[in-house]
Order: structure tokens, then sequence, then C-alpha cells
């Protein structure tokens, strides 16, 4: 059983990934655009059959692999994650925000919110997460929200935010 609940800081809401046929279609409509794609380590088309199959092997199973759905003004705007969760850490990322909604500060507001809840009530010391080094935007975001870049590897830029560090 997945520990996971929805998460609001007014603005923003994350709600667990349901595996509903509407959150799985929105979430790969959303992963398949050339836009979001870019900046995927994966950048490839996925078909519906490959997508569903991750969601039931490999997602649902995995109680150390959280996922929510990004709501913002009563719309379905992206999504995130927080997995390989361990006593001590969790990766952050597999943020998409679709580009029609973009601007708003809906990315830096949902890292904070995983940000809190990683730290507040699942008691992890850091998180750690990376990105394309061009990838400017999600920097950005990452940087305010208390990440720090630990090091930079063939095009790939790798982060941790730790419990007691400052968001800008």
């Amino acid at each position: 059983m997945k520990y996971q609940r929805t998460l609001s800081d007014g603005a923003v809401t994350l709600i667990p990934l349901s595996g509903s046929t509407s959150d799985l279609r929105f979430l790969l409509r959303l992963r398949n655009l050339p836009e979001v794609r870019r900046w995927l380590f994966y950048s490839g088309h996925i078909p519906y059959a490959s997508h569903l199959e991750w969601y039931l092997k490999h997602y649902l199973p995995d109680p150390l692999d959280l996922m929510w759905m990004i709501w913002w003004n009563g719309n379905k705007v992206g999504a995130v994650a927080l997995y390989n969760i361990t006593p001590y850490c969790a990766e952050f990322g597999r943020l998409m925000i679709d580009p029609k909604a973009r601007g708003n500060k809906i990315a830096q507001r949902t890292s904070a919110l995983v940000r809190d809840y990683a730290f507040e009530l699942l008691h992890l010391d850091y998180l750690y997460g990376s990105c394309k080094a061009d990838n400017a935007h999600i920097l950005h975001v990452d940087k305010l929200t208390g990440f720090q870049v630990i090091s930079e590897e063939d095009g790939i830029i790798y982060m941790e935010l730790h419990r007691n560090a400052k968001a800008n």
C-alpha cells in the first residue's frame, strides 16, 4: 500500500495517481508532448499498451514510488513523483507541466509541496534528482526549492536537497 495523501497550498493541489483511465491517458498525453519529451531521459514516443504495462507491473506494485497529478484552477495540468524511497532519502522528479499552464509558478509550488511532504511527513534526510544540463527552467525551479548542484556528467546535472537546507 502506498503511503500517500493529497497535498495542497491553496493554489496547487497534488492528488495521488489513481490508475483511472482518465489519469493514465492524461499522463501519457502529457509525457508524449514533444515539448515535454525533449527534457526526459527517454524521449521516445510511448504507446498506451507500454504505458499501461509500466503502471500495472512497475508503478502499482512498488510502494516506494509515489506519483501525483497536479491540479491548478480546477484543471489537471501536470504530474510529479517521489520514488526510490528509502528510510533516509528519495529521488524527486518526473515533474511535467502542460506547456499551456506554464508561467504560473506551478512547478515551484509543486516542488515545495513534495519537498515538505518528504521532510515533514516521511521524515527523510534528503532528496536527490537529476535533469538534462540544458533544462534551465527545472534547474531554476530546483534551486528555488533549495536543491544544490552536486555534479555534472555527460550533460546531466545531479542535485541534492538536505532537510536543513534553506530554500531561496
